[in-house]
């Protein structure tokens, strides 16, 4: 289990080190590295406080924003192909890309269940599972497609149609 410590708005890890006999952690989801320590749990906090404060006024002395984690947006690569469709199938709905890529990766966030296949196989998925996402849920979508990802015969006619009909 990852424990993570939290102060304004950052996040540090808290790691052991056996052969040194203390804890250490780094500042995570920032492109800089930040890095503290402590002989014991207090001290590696007071370390990580410290570490954060430094950083932002080390930054604020150079005229430099200081990173934020979780900025709202990320890069993903998917390919030209992968790209072309998403757009596509984004059109069909009504929506731009960001709009519906942020809705999928809403739903996933939000279903425990959800798994990266099945956000793939959303994106993935046939017209009609697309058609019928503007009128259903985002976990009814996902069950669907996990349904059709997982069916013995590899056939999305009969899982499409009965789906359809609720």
């Amino acid at each position: 289990m990852t424990q993570l410590m939290d102060y304004k708005g950052y996040q540090g890890s808290i790691e052991v080190s056996l052969e040194d006999e203390c804890l250490f952690g780094q500042i995570q989801f920032i492109e800089d590295t930040i890095l503290y320590d402590g002989m014991d749990v207090v001290a590696l906090k007071r370390s990580f406080e410290d570490a954060v404060d430094s950083y932002i006024a080390f930054c604020s002395e150079r005229g430099k924003a200081a990173e934020k984690p979780y900025k709202g947006s990320f890069n993903v690569r998917i390919g030209p192909d992968l790209h072309r469709k998403l757009a596509q199938k984004a059109r069909r709905l009504g929506l731009n890309m960001n709009e519906y890529l942020r809705q999928i990766v809403q739903a996933a966030v939000e279903e425990q269940s959800a798994a990266p296949n099945e956000i793939l196989a959303v994106v993935g998925a046939q017209g009609a599972t697309l058609t019928a996402h503007k009128f259903m849920t985002h976990r009814k979508v996902l069950e669907f497609t996990t349904k059709t990802l997982w069916s013995s015969d590899n056939s999305h006619e009969s899982d499409t149609a009965q789906w359809q009909k609720h």
